[in-house]
């Protein structure tokens, strides 16, 4: 297998070959996911942002083959020593310097925590409760190790930047990562945070909701839906919808953050119900009753 790929941007990326994940990025170009790197990419484009922190960096593809800010003081965290070699080679190539730190991110600082690492598939590496195997790589072999770990307050309160865009992708320890982002979030004048809610469940979606601004992406539009604060039903058609992309979400410090780039769910459903092609069955069902109501009538 290659050690690298080389994206569309003309970046490389490399990748450890041993790895199924760095095997199935090669296969795709380096854009493993389509649908969050354009939702990232849509968050990058909303403002200048001073700050872009890529919180799970494994090999880079969001970072990388984004779109980002030309003047942005750039970051990524990994604490992973399988990847780091490469995640290493492909920063030094990249063409404009990144900052990267080799810790995990959470709620707490620390010189040594036991981290996870998937030796199947590198992206379901990570830190979990007791120290136990992450839910999403169950059936996989892991090998435990002791890394760094801190948070994004402790590492960018002391820098004051006055905008932030961040990613986050670390396996179920998103919530922990924002808990430890909290005064830095209150302190800046304009971030957002991409994060997966694929797993996070209804309740903890609505939470988010209350306490911030929720967009996700309406994929044949590439425009974004924002979440009603709250509302468990609403949450469940927006993000079970077929147009809609589920498995990711923008957090944002104010609702007016993508003006121009929204679309209501209620345009999504009439969209979507155009697109459709008439249903047979609901034809007939029609056709038998206006026949019966006729029947009647004479």
């Amino acid at each position: 297998m290659p050690e690298h790929v080389l994206t569309s941007s003309g970046k490389k990326i490399y990748v450890d070959s041993r790895d199924s994940r760095g095997a199935k990025l090669v296969a795709s170009g380096g854009d493993l996911n389509p649908p969050s790197l354009e939702l990232w990419n849509v968050g990058l484009a909303g403002f200048n942002w001073h700050t872009v922190i890529d919180v799970g960096f494994n090999y880079g593809e969001m970072l990388v083959s984004a779109q980002l800010p030309g003047d942005a003081a750039l970051f990524a965290f990994e604490p992973n020593p399988r990847i780091l070699p490469f995640s290493r080679r492909t920063l030094a190539e990249f063409g404009r310097p990144v900052s990267l730190i080799e810790a995990a991110v959470s709620d707490q600082v620390g010189e040594s925590i036991p981290f996870s690492v998937d030796l199947e598939w590198s992206g379901t590496s990570g830190l979990t409760e007791k120290g136990l195997p992450p839910a999403s790589g169950e059936g996989h072999d892991f090998a435990s190790v002791d890394v760094p770990v801190t948070t994004l307050d402790a590492t960018f309160i002391p820098l004051n930047p006055p905008s932030v865009a961040i990613k986050i992708d670390v396996e179920g320890h998103e919530m922990n990562v924002l808990r430890g982002a909290a005064d830095l979030l209150n302190h800046v004048d304009k971030w957002i945070v991409m994060l997966e809610i694929l797993h996070m469940g209804e309740g903890k979606i609505a939470q988010l909701t209350q306490r911030h601004s929720v967009f996700v992406l309406h994929r044949p539009s590439g425009q974004l839906v924002q979440i009603p604060a709250g509302r468990l039903g609403m949450i469940r058609r927006i993000t079970g919808h077929p147009d809609i992309y589920g498995q990711d979400a923008i957090l944002a410090s104010h609702p007016d953050t993508f003006t121009g780039v929204t679309v209501a769910f209620s345009e999504v459903i009439r969209q979507y119900k155009q697109s459709r092609p008439p249903r047979a069955g609901l034809a007939r069902r029609v056709a038998r009753r206006l026949r019966r109501v006729m029947s009647r009538a004479r």
